[in-house]
């Protein structure tokens, strides 16, 4: 960042259509970047702090001042929340010693939507704040989050990818092209609620090893699978297969048997189970499902295509990221 101009940083948001949980100890995840993200503006402010103001579609929801150099806290409106911004501010700085926020500066954090919805709030975040302190988001992300990383990964790509984290330390990226013929029966619906990520991670994490590698290859098989599908039933039945195999380990109902049992057609959750977002998969028609997510009191409905980035790319050798 050059600190004598104004700086515009922008990142993307995430879905992980396949792998929650598992991708944790090894499974090969389907992720889309998404549409909706967040962007970052900073300038000189003048003075000896970082002042940082957060803002959604609703508008400003947290405010917060730091001294320059210690990054000690100084004012805000919401405590937890500093000390969490805190820690990722000092590890940045960490991490790059060289950084150049040599002087005050003022930020500002506009995501484009919702906070709660689950899209990625805390992952652009911290891919923003790397980029504000020129270090590898990666490894930032390491040491501030319990994630797998492919949120992080997610955040300034336009395509799907396959994500496999190897180790801790080693994840395996691979572009992928997915644009099946029944593309336009897929449906992404936000619950309204919000999951907090690292307990649902720490959840799983307590839970015994027991068949987790059994698990993990079915998921890694099913992933695959799902991007040779040409036709919608193939598909859903692959989602149910998922959906039943992650209420197992987690010992929790499907979704679909807690909340929309008499939907015509297939809904997979997203990411941490009970909240978030879920994909809806129906030969019927759209005027169909969204009445029926209306009758729900569910009124964010998008069709797949509108609210992922699935630029075609051409297939290259895995990318190899080692942090």
């Amino acid at each position: 960042m050059n600190s004598s101009t104004e700086s515009i940083l922008t990142v993307n948001g995430k879905l992980l259509i396949t792998g929650e949980y598992l991708v944790l100890d090894g499974a090969t995840a389907l992720a889309f970047p998404t549409r909706l993200g967040q962007t970052l503006i900073s300038s000189p402010s003048g003075d000896d702090s970082i002042t940082w103001i957060a803002s959604d579609i609703n508008g400003v929801w947290f405010t917060a001042e730091y001294a320059l150099h210690s990054f000690a806290l100084i004012q805000t409106s919401d405590p937890n929340i500093a000390v969490t911004l805190q820690n990722m501010l000092t590890e940045a700085a960490a991490l790059n010693p060289q950084h150049n926020v040599r002087k005050g500066i003022h930020v500002s954090t506009k995501l484009n939507f919702n906070r709660f919805m689950g899209l990625g709030s805390s992952s652009t975040v911290i891919a923003l704040i790397a980029g504000l302190f020129d270090t590898d988001k990666y490894k930032l992300h390491k040491r501030v989050s319990t994630g797998s990383g492919y949120d992080i990964a997610c955040t300034d790509i336009s395509y799907p990818i396959f994500f496999t984290r190897k180790s801790k330390d080693e994840v395996v990226i691979r572009p992928v092209n997915f644009n099946p013929g029944f593309m336009s029966h897929l449906y992404l619906a936000w619950l309204g609620n919000k999951q907090d990520t690292n307990a649902e991670i720490n959840l799983y994490s307590s839970i015994k090893r027991g068949d987790k590698e059994k698990y993990v290859k079915k998921t890694t098989e099913i992933t695959l699978a799902i991007l040779e599908v040409k036709e919608l039933t193939t598909f859903t039945s692959l989602i149910e297969v998922h959906e039943e195999m992650i209420g197992a380990i987690l010992n929790r109902d499907t979704i679909k048997r807690s909340m929309f049992n008499d939907f015509k057609g297939c809904i997979k959750s997203l990411g941490a189970w009970g909240g978030d977002f879920i994909l809806a998969c129906s030969d019927m028609n759209d005027k169909y499902v969204f009445d029926y997510f209306a009758k729900k009191d569910i009124d964010t409905v998008y069709h797949f295509k509108d609210l992922v980035l699935n630029e075609q790319v051409n297939i290259s050798n895995d990318t190899i990221i080692r942090f």
